[in-house]
């Protein structure tokens, strides 16, 4: 019968143990960060696909209220979360907006802010409001609805 020494087991056993759990958390703390650093990846790779329009630098898309069809002359909903609050967003977006070519429709700074915008054949309407569910302290959503011009209605002729 073959006699084990204890103490060269236990010291073995505690070497691979230690080894695979030194290993398993630099592993771990990896994986647990990986999707959300991928998924906030994707969300700033998303909204660099919106060249038409300005859009802040840590803002983040909101997949589950974004509904975009089309590229270049896009239509849809863009909903896009950022961590300045709703008054900073609006002098942004009213700042920028003309520098992209869009023309300024109306306007107006409330709780809920309404920006509306035309160029060319699209319509962009923006609401801007307060919220604390990413971002706990100064926050906004902003809901871009993107539509086409209706180019069908004209004026009705004053001469009757």
């Amino acid at each position: 019968m073959m006699k084990i020494n204890l103490k060269v087991a236990f010291n073995a056993a505690a070497i691979v143990f230690l080894s695979v759990f030194a290993l398993s958390a630099c592993v771990t703390s990896e994986n647990l960060m990986s999707p959300l650093s991928v998924k906030t990846k994707k969300e700033h790779i998303a909204l660099r696909q919106f060249k038409d329009i300005p859009i802040p630098n840590t803002a983040e898309i909101n997949v589950d209220k974004t509904l975009v069809f089309g590229t270049d002359d896009w239509i849809g909903q863009l909903a896009v979360t950022a961590d300045q609050d709703p008054f900073t967003l609006y002098n942004f977006f009213r700042k920028n907006l003309p520098n992209h070519q869009w023309e300024q429709i109306t306007a107006i700074r409330a709780p809920t802010s309404v920006l509306a915008y035309k160029r060319e054949n699209r319509v962009l309407t923006m609401q801007i409001s307060s919220t604390t569910e990413v971002y706990p302290f100064s926050g906004s959503d902003i809901l871009m609805t993107m539509s086409p011009k209706d180019h069908s209605s004209t004026l009705p002729n004053s001469d009757g």
